[in-house]
């Protein structure tokens, strides 16, 4: 679902037409259709099992122990506990908003079809360019931090596992930092061009 090959939906990357002047956007309607339809019902399930993720880690209490299985728990264990929540709640919420993108996104097209191949007809719409490249950005950057947050907390286990404290704004720099320079590094020299004209 993030992959920019898929933005050729939009019809200024790839769409290639027939002799009589048809996409193949327009020619194949019950696969777009399909597709769409897809995308909103994965992203509302995945919406749905992020929001219960989040809700689940913030009010999720330890279990009752005694004061003695308490005053064992070391500050590193309790350190590394409140890391690992606010990775997981960190990737529940970069989920919910690229599911979100998906969502309005494939609404609007589903909705107006215009959006996608209104420009074939009018190029000066420059509306249908800037639709694509936004939620193609927003996509791509929240998916990105979905990679990068379950790589942070794969990090921080093994940080753990190793008794090394963890660095959590190490992980906000990763996970965000690196998502902002990739998404926006990848996807800028494909959809400068189209926005400029």
């Amino acid at each position: 679902m993030a992959s920019p090959t898929l933005e050729s939906f939009c019809g200024f990357l790839n769409v290639s037409q027939n002799q009589s002047g048809i996409s193949d956007i327009q020619k194949n309607d019950n696969i777009f259709k399909a597709y769409n339809i897809v995308c909103i019902i994965s992203s509302v399930l995945s919406i749905a099992g992020a929001l219960i993720q989040v809700l689940g880690t913030s009010h999720s209490a330890a279990p009752s122990q005694t004061g003695q299985a308490r005053s064992r728990r070391t500050a590193f264990e309790t350190v590394s506990g409140k890391t690992q929540k606010t990775i997981i709640s960190a990737l529940a919420v970069a989920d919910v908003l690229a599911c979100f993108g998906i969502l309005f996104r494939s609404a609007l097209w589903l909705g107006d079809q215009e959006l996608i191949t209104g420009h074939l007809e009018d190029p000066a719409a420059h509306f249908d360019n800037v639709f694509c490249a936004v939620c193609s950005a927003w996509i791509h950057f929240f998916f990105l931090c979905t990679y990068f947050w379950t790589f942070s907390y794969a990090i921080d286990v093994y940080l753990v596992v190793c008794k090394i404290n963890p660095k959590p704004w190490l992980y906000h720099l990763l996970s965000w930092g690196l998502s902002l320079i990739l998404a926006f590094g990848g996807i800028l020299p494909l959809y400068t061009p189209f926005l400029l004209k």
